[in-house]
């Protein structure tokens, strides 16, 4: 029930912020830039640093996703006219992410989390391309004061 309440305040109250797209596509690029930092310590067989580099990558993660979750999407909601549209996208990404956060923080044992670093890569590389692709430019084109 507080979902609901307050998912409606965070439509209703949902304002363009000129900076949050470049923000949102400069995150994008530090998560995979973490991304690859992890796979290469893996690649150097470094025991240590992958898992160091994992936790903090898990951070980075949740931070945009909660900006995606309280501007982006509210913003698209309240003033697109594809509605259903960016409501079938936005499942579309819960999907997704729900994927990463099973990989990412289900598993107690993180080198099972390592393990799977390529099924991460591609989700979050399918997530990052749907949102810039689709998202933004809609979130862009729907600019109300």
């Amino acid at each position: 029930m507080f979902r609901g309440i307050k998912n409606f305040f965070k439509i209703k109250f949902a304002k363009y912020d000129n900076n949050l797209i470049r923000e949102l596509q400069e995150e994008h690029k530090k998560l995979l830039n973490s991304f690859l930092e992890i796979e290469q310590s893996l690649i150097e067989g470094y025991k240590h640093k992958p898992l160091f580099l994992l936790k903090f990558f898990k951070q980075e993660f949740l931070e945009h996703i909660k900006k995606e979750d309280n501007k982006l999407y509210p913003y698209l909601k309240k003033h697109t006219k594809n509605k259903d549209e960016i409501i079938k996208k936005e499942k579309e990404m819960e999907q997704i992410l729900q994927t990463l956060e099973e990989e990412l923080f289900s598993h107690d044992n993180t080198s099972k989390i390592l393990e799977n670093m390529k099924k991460l890569k591609e989700h979050l590389l399918k997530r990052i391309k749907e949102e810039e692709t689709t998202l933004f430019k809609e979130y862009l084109k729907n600019y109300k004061i």
